[in-house]
């Protein structure tokens, strides 16, 4: 142990370029730890007349390095080989360098950045705002596709009142809830513990089978009926209608979109992923329900 003291005690002095200051403090702290024994006199005395030495060549007296911390810093730096000052000014104008603030140009992001970013901050506002688009597509599209498609001659006249219908149940009402839906169900999921493979399947379940697929087409029927000016008890009728139709039409195209949507999508994007495919979806119903036929059916409501 006192070998190894004293070569650590070799070795800063020669690392500390000629500090000899620091190194005759250091020897009275180990000559306190090492107590009375006899290497004590070789080290303390070896130590010694190596910082005496070089203190009576570098003319420099001891009381000079103790009157203040920055004066021991300055000797030490001044006996340092020139290797290490330029190693010690290089450092520190990278310092300096470093704590000026750098010109900075404002880097262009990406559309997926940019909108990674608002649902970052703000996931609510920014689901309803997609939301309302992309309802007001999807309904877009459930006007034009059939219409050309069926190859009729009429002439083709917008329903902008039903898109407007269309953007804001997808803004005030399916966005808000939906976003509820997705987190309840992370919840829940973790809750319950499954895990793997599971999770999908689990979610799929809870979702298109237990609660949410009732309470959406539930909602989306009677927030429709009533902003067309229907009665409660109208609603009800469509409701009983046409909610067991939707159900069934949802589950052959819903349960799988979800399972994969569920096993590989993040939860902030699996509402996006449903918006995103309800354009399809709302275009295929168009298909499986053609105009003149939703044009029959409120005559046959009526009687």
């Amino acid at each position: 142990q006192h070998e190894m003291a004293f070569q650590s005690l070799n070795r800063g002095l020669f690392k500390a370029g000629g500090g000899a200051a620091c190194l005759v403090s250091a020897t009275t702290s180990f000559s306190s730890y090492l107590g009375d024994r006899a290497v004590v006199t070789t080290v303390d005395k070896a130590v010694q007349n190596r910082a005496h030495h070089l203190l009576a060549h570098r003319s420099l007296q001891q009381p000079k390095f103790f009157s203040s911390k920055a004066s021991l810093s300055t000797e030490a730096t001044q006996g340092a080989p020139a290797s290490l000052k330029a190693a010690e000014d290089a450092a520190a104008k990278k310092i300096e360098q470093a704590a000026k603030p750098a010109a900075t140009t404002p880097e262009k992001k990406t559309f997926v950045e940019w909108y990674e970013g608002h649902l970052e901050r703000n996931p609510l506002p920014t689901k309803m705002i997609t939301g309302s688009c992309l309802w007001g597509i999807g309904d877009l599209t459930a006007q034009v596709v059939p219409h050309y498609a069926s190859g009729t001659d009429k002439p083709f006249v917008y329903d902008w009142p039903r898109t407007g219908r269309a953007v804001l149940f997808g803004f005030a009402l399916h966005a808000p809830t939906s976003h509820l839906h997705f987190n309840f169900l992370e919840y829940l999921t973790n809750r319950v513990g499954v895990t793997g493979l599971g999770i999908p399947v689990f979610k799929t379940i809870m979702e298109q089978f237990v609660y949410w697929s009732w309470i959406s087409n539930s909602m989306y029927h009677a927030a429709m009926g009533l902003m067309q000016g229907m009665t409660f008890h109208q609603i009800y009728q469509r409701l009983e209608d046409v909610l067991w139709d939707t159900q069934k039409a949802q589950w052959a195209f819903w349960i799988p979109v979800q399972l994969l949507n569920f096993q590989f999508v993040p939860v902030r994007h699996q509402l996006n992923v449903v918006l995103v495919t309800s354009i399809v979806w709302t275009a295929l119903l168009s298909a499986w329900y053609p105009p003149v036929e939703e044009e029959e059916k409120p005559k046959e409501e009526a009687d």
